[in-house]
């Protein structure tokens, strides 16, 4: 069983907003191969305290009461005053507990990673791996007009290139 925490920016149930976050939780929840140790919320498809009470919502439908939620970045990173969080404080705490046991599965943009990396630099390379739902390398992004970015990589550019350059085992979704 691999021993996760999914950074998130979900808005299911707001009218007229993706529902991707939302399934990819749930279907975490019920898979037999993930732990999952806690969930982060950062800014994204939504304001960050919509996504967080769409999150709450969420894990009240699936009856899950044991995974905790995290508040995170509520705008994309400040380089010259990064932010602290519960989310980035849980993260760093976490990648320094579990000895290389922990994934990260990142579906929003990227500010609480970047955060971590910026407030304790060398975190990230602690984790087993980060599994993340972005960038467009070589293919057609989602972001009109010239479908040139892909989502949360452009919602928070810097934060994305931060977290591509830590020395971690990284895969793009």
């Amino acid at each position: 069983m691999r021993r996760v925490i999914i950074d998130t920016d979900p808005a299911i149930g707001i009218p007229f907003r993706d529902v991707d976050d939302g399934i990819a939780i749930v279907l975490a929840l019920k898979s037999p191969l993930l732990e999952i140790a806690g969930i982060t919320i950062t800014h994204g498809n939504v304001d960050h305290d919509s996504a967080y009470l769409a999150c709450k919502r969420l894990m009240k439908i699936t009856g899950d009461v044991k995974t905790p939620i995290y508040k995170g970045s509520k705008r994309p990173l400040n380089i010259a005053a990064p932010a602290s969080s519960d989310a980035v404080e849980f993260i760093h705490d976490s990648l320094h507990s579990q000895n290389g046991d922990l994934t990260l599965l990142c579906i929003g943009p990227l500010t609480n990673l970047a955060t971590v990396e910026k407030i304790y630099p060398g975190t990230l390379s602690k984790a087993h791996s980060i599994v993340i739902m972005g960038g467009a390398v070589n293919v057609r992004g989602n972001i009109p007009p010239f479908f040139r970015a892909e989502f949360n990589f452009w919602k928070d550019p810097v934060s994305a290139s931060i977290v591509m350059k830590s020395n971690t085992d990284i895969s793009l979704i």
